[in-house]
């Protein structure tokens, strides 16, 4: 399995694009990009959850085991 990189994924969008992922995340994306970009901090099941979905509306094929290794290390 590859590894997902959220950091490069995020960096990736474009600011409209940023605007909808967070919307779809249901996240701001002060929040995102602060506390979610550099997995600076554990995140709980429901965000990680979140996270996954909109990853995945927004075509980046990750499984969920992906998206929650991101942010534990």
């Amino acid at each position: 399995m590859m590894s997902f990189n959220f950091k490069l994924f995020w960096n990736n969008l474009s600011k409209a694009e940023r605007e909808a992922f967070s919307k779809s995340a249901g996240l701001s994306e002060q929040y995102i990009a602060v506390h979610l970009r550099y997995a600076r901090k554990g995140q709980r099941l429901p965000t990680i959850m979140k996270l996954h979905k909109a990853c995945n509306k927004f075509g980046e094929k990750v499984t969920f085991e992906q998206v929650a290794n991101y942010f534990v290390k």
